[in-house]
């Protein structure tokens, strides 16, 4: 992800994207204060289409960590939709 100056995220401590796969109420607190932050960003969908591109080849498992506001197992199921309607809007 760039630098942008827009980024809500901007100056945050990164860990806290990266503990959704972690159990315990600590672990559970990052991810909700990740999301928060997310939601409020305004660049929140530039995030989650650069988050797509990079995973294109990417596994379900292999997506991990909060991006635009989605967790991987989002991400993930948002590509398999896209997918999806391409496929049917070409055939």
């Amino acid at each position: 992800m760039t630098a942008d100056p827009r980024r809500a995220c901007l100056g945050s401590d990164t860990e806290l994207w990266f503990r959704d796969r972690e159990i315990g109420p600590e672990a559970r607190d990052a991810t909700a204060l990740a999301l928060e932050t997310c939601r409020r960003c305004v660049v929140r969908l530039e995030c989650i289409e650069t988050a797509l591109v990079e995973e294109e080849r990417s596994g379900r498992a292999s997506r991990w960590g909060i991006r635009g506001g989605l967790t991987g197992l989002e991400r993930y199921n948002l590509a398999v939709r896209r997918r999806k309607h391409a496929a049917k809007s070409t055939s």
